[in-house]
């Protein structure tokens, strides 16, 4: 019998938290397909729309604005691959008639930024 028995918490992962952050704006019958950390936060792509969380990081009033983009709305659809030695970030450049859009996606082993280029652009043909 042990004295202090250890408390077990579950940690959540990175997409758990960020499906907990976005539930709220999820329809009931919308299916999230993916979700993609960026730089500051994350991408949702669902299958009606693509939904990114944009932080300004101005430090006299820091906002975080919810951003939705449905299929049907994108016209362009970019991808900046940085090919440089010790860069950190890729870019996708999503353009609609109401504005340009540059989401900075963190380089990782595991994320390839081209399946995520291909899945938009699959969606929006």
């Amino acid at each position: 019998m042990q004295l202090f028995p250890a408390k077990t918490k579950t940690k959540k992962t990175q997409e758990e938290a960020y499906i907990e952050k976005i539930q709220g704006f999820i329809f009931e019958d919308e299916i999230i397909e993916s979700i993609h950390p960026l730089f500051l936060d994350f991408l949702c792509i669902t299958d009606k729309r693509i939904i990114f969380v944009d932080k300004d990081l101005d430090f006299t009033e820091p906002t975080t604005s919810i951003i939705t983009i449905p299929f049907r709305n994108i016209n362009e659809v970019g991808l900046v691959k940085n090919d440089r030695v010790f860069a950190l970030t890729d870019e996708l450049v999503i353009k609609t008639r109401g504005g340009k859009y540059k989401l900075k996606f963190i380089k990782k082993p595991d994320v390839d930024i081209k399946d995520i280029y291909n899945n938009i652009i699959r969606k929006i043909l």
